[in-house]
């Protein structure tokens, strides 16, 4: 009797750990409130990630056409792919197709995968893929308090503008938005020296999870960064060829402003000898 108790017991506990010790996962979600001057609408982005993999979503919210009618609720961002529509009502009254559409979310997806050291997203509906660490950081002694965690600061350089953030060694995850890895902690706050970008957590939350996280982008093509930023050169060149020529059957002088494409990271300083940064002082 005391054999068969103890051999019941031994099963049920290897029943456990293949059921739930196992499957069981953390789970980092951090939702970053956003400035992005690139970007024409309402900005933020939200982090999730398990175990060594996760996707980093930019959502922009969008004024919707006048009059247009929809569902009367949020229908949340997946990860189902580089770029997805939901449709946003505020106030409505829940009754469905007669509901009017104040706005709409637009979600565009990153994907990382630390242990393959890479990330994939969409870029001008290209996909590209790049190795994760593209960083070289500087940390600095100096700290601060970002949702109760104490947050060392760090700089770099990267693709034409300067960065600090600020991360947290006490959580159980290395995790950054957007592409900013490379540093021992989670990245809570991230801001360019001239306001361009900014990125600060304000919620964050760790729970167990039986959740995987898979690549929205497999089994699809994609082009390195090298490959990206060549295509988006020889589009300027055509647009600029192109534009001088409308503005010549309009007998006007060609104004590079048209061809402004303000980006996070900067491809082409110039165009026509005007550089990006004089454009957008032009513009703002």
């Amino acid at each position: 009797m005391k054999m068969n108790r103890v051999l019941f017991v031994c099963i049920f506990l290897i029943f456990l750990g293949g059921k739930w010790g196992v499957a069981q996962e953390k789970k980092l979600f951090i939702k970053y409130d956003m400035v992005d001057l690139s970007k024409q609408f309402k900005v933020r982005m939200e982090l999730t990630q398990v175990g060594l993999k996760a996707v980093s979503t930019t959502i922009k919210t969008v004024p919707a056409p006048r009059g247009a009618t929809g569902g009367g609720a949020v229908v949340g961002c997946f990860a189902g792919g580089g770029s997805t529509g939901a449709a946003l009502s505020s106030g409505s009254n829940g009754s469905g197709a007669n509901s009017i559409r104040e706005s709409f979310e637009y979600c565009e997806h990153m994907y990382k995968d630390y242990q393959t050291g890479r990330i994939i997203y969409k870029d001008m509906r290209t996909l590209v893929s790049e190795k994760m660490n593209l960083f070289n950081w500087q940390l600095i002694s100096s700290t601060d308090t970002i949702l109760g965690y104490k947050c060392q600061r760090a700089k770099t350089s990267f693709r034409g503008r300067s960065y600090t953030a600020w991360f947290c060694t006490d959580l159980p995850f290395k995790a950054a938005p957007w592409k900013f890895h490379g540093l021992p902690g989670v990245v809570l706050k991230v801001k360019s020296d001239d306001n361009y970008l900014i990125l600060e957590a304000s919620h964050l939350k760790i729970s167990d999870t039986e959740e995987s996280i898979e690549n929205p982008f497999n089994g699809k093509k994609t082009i390195t960064w090298d490959e990206f930023t060549a295509d988006f050169k020889k589009a300027i060149i055509e647009g600029e060829k192109s534009a001088k020529a409308s503005f010549a059957k309009m007998n006007r002088p060609f104004n590079p402003g048209c061809l402004l494409n303000p980006r996070v990271e900067i491809i082409v300083e110039k165009i026509n000898n005007v550089t990006m940064k004089e454009m957008l002082q032009h513009f703002q």
